[in-house]
């Protein structure tokens, strides 16, 4: 048994908790540094009596992890595909948006803030569940969440935090451009998984877990996932066959575009955004594993970066740092139309910042926690692909 001959498949449970038959199509990915972990219970007897041999433990709960990373990039066609990993995203807590652009007149009266929400007022059905995420020109490309209300003709939109202003075009043209993702309270899927390792199978049900996104300049940006689930015992089953992957490129992190509180002069080496969720097993006597299927019960997204250390008139670090001040920051991985991946966040608030030496340059290591834009949360951050 070959380490790299291995296989990913994921599908998205029809009932949570209830497997899902695996097949070729399943395999939506090629995972790198991809682990498994089975894990039954054994409960340990300790009676008393005059010999002090152990007695037979007995199996109890039976579950499995499931970890490693992928590719960071949008699907073949941006605008129609989703990201190959579409699963991992979901399974970790994000509800599904559609990028578009539209076109705009004029230029913003103000300074809009990566990912805050826009909102309409043309004296009609206003835009509602829209996110700012860039522009070029007279080119506005923005987020909207199922079921939202798109940008109409000739409308001012108005920014939620920023209270920056931009009106539509008289034909506007909305177009898909994409998708993109943001956090989830209510219940996101639960997915079947399945982990094939050269003729053995484990294939663990009812699975959520948690995740990041790291890039480092010049480096390929990875989407690293841990999910868990409930879990019979692995069996022998060979590799699927007739497994066709999407044929994407990825781009280096580079021409990141870097902008944090309407700076966009810092110099970094690495950017981590960290999902934050925390997992829980449903445990359940009436399943066979005893556990019903795993849940995300809290998050705390954060984004790490180390940016080359300013005094504080160039950049107000310690003056953000000290006074709790909430900020934009957007980072990009890639530049090309159709390859680029955006991570934006509107309300992030500096909750650590320690010295650091990156080969001699004074640099800050900084974590940032990532709040809510609107009272009624779920926004804060969306990763768009478009």
């Amino acid at each position: 048994m070959l380490t790299r001959k291995k296989q990913l498949a994921t599908e998205l449970e029809a009932v949570e908790g209830t497997a899902e038959t695996l097949e070729a199509a399943d395999v939506q990915t090629e995972v790198e540094d991809l682990q498994v972990r089975y894990t039954r219970d054994l409960l340990e007897r300790m009676p008393m009596r005059a010999s002090l041999s152990k007695v037979a433990s007995i199996p109890g709960k039976s579950s499995a992890e499931i970890s490693g990373k992928v590719e960071c990039v949008p699907g073949p066609t941006a605008a129609s595909d989703k990201p190959p990993c579409v699963d991992l995203l979901l399974g970790t807590g994000h509800e599904e948006l559609t990028i578009k652009t539209c076109t705009m007149t004029g230029s913003w009266t103000g300074t809009a803030i990566p990912g805050e929400p826009l909102d309409g007022d043309d004296g009609g059905t206003p835009a509602d569940g829209i996110y700012y995420i860039d522009h070029s020109g007279t080119t506005l490309v923005y987020a909207i969440t199922s079921g939202g209300d798109d940008v109409n003709a000739s409308e001012t939109l108005n920014g939620a935090i920023s209270g920056a202003t931009w009106d539509t075009d008289a034909t506007p043209a909305a177009t898909a451009a994409g998708f993109g993702y943001k956090p989830d309270s209510t219940t996101p899927p639960s997915f079947t998984c399945g982990v094939y390792e050269d003729g053995l199978r484990t294939q663990p049900f009812g699975c959520r877990g948690t995740g990041s996104i790291e890039a480092s300049a010049g480096e390929l940006a990875y989407l690293n996932f841990t999910m868990q689930g409930a879990c019979t015992i692995p069996t022998d089953v060979a590799m699927l066959s007739g497994v066709s992957l999407p044929d994407v490129t990825p781009e280096a992190f580079l021409g990141a575009g870097l902008w944090v509180d309407d700076d966009e002069t810092l110099c970094i080496n690495a950017l981590t955004l960290d999902f934050g969720a925390e997992v829980a097993m449903r445990t359940c006597a009436n399943s066979a594993t005893g556990i019903k299927s795993a849940m995300i019960t809290d998050r705390k997204p954060t984004i790490t970066f180390d940016p080359e250390a300013e005094l504080e008139g160039s950049f107000t670090f310690f003056g953000n740092y000290d006074a709790g001040t909430e900020f934009g920051v957007r980072a990009q991985i890639g530049t090309s139309v159709g390859s680029r991946v955006a991570i934006v966040a509107p309300r992030a608030q500096f909750t650590d910042m320690a010295p650091g030496d990156r080969d001699g340059i004074f640099t800050r290591e900084c974590t940032m926690q990532l709040n809510g834009a609107e009272d009624a949360g779920d926004d804060e951050y969306i990763i768009a692909f478009y």
